[in-house]
């Protein structure tokens, strides 16, 4: 069997990839231990290391602005009330540095 893919084929595997990779990159490098320690509601007070950590790579990246806002947003709506406010503490400092 032969196997023709047209442009219209390959621009789709092109950008199926990019969301592939851009969907790696939100939970492999910003859903990692910064922001999961930074707003753990298992920590007694705010992990200021965490937060700092967190706001330094937000800053660092190009696309950081927009993925630290879906990350906060998803976790001020947290149940856990510690983790809300964890959360939002963790956007205020953000705020502040940029």
């Amino acid at each position: 069997m032969i196997n023709i893919k047209s442009k219209g084929d390959e621009l789709l595997e092109t950008r199926l990839s990019n969301i592939y990779i851009f969907t790696n990159f939100l939970y492999g490098i910003f859903k990692m231990e910064f922001s999961d320690e930074a707003t753990n509601p298992l920590n007694p007070t705010l992990n200021i290391i965490a937060t700092q950590a967190f706001c330094d790579q937000v800053l660092n990246e190009a696309e950081g602005h927009q993925i630290a806002v879906r990350l906060l947003a998803h976790k001020v709506q947290s149940p856990q009330e510690k983790e809300a406010l964890y959360a939002f503490s963790v956007s205020l400092k953000y705020m502040k540095q940029f």
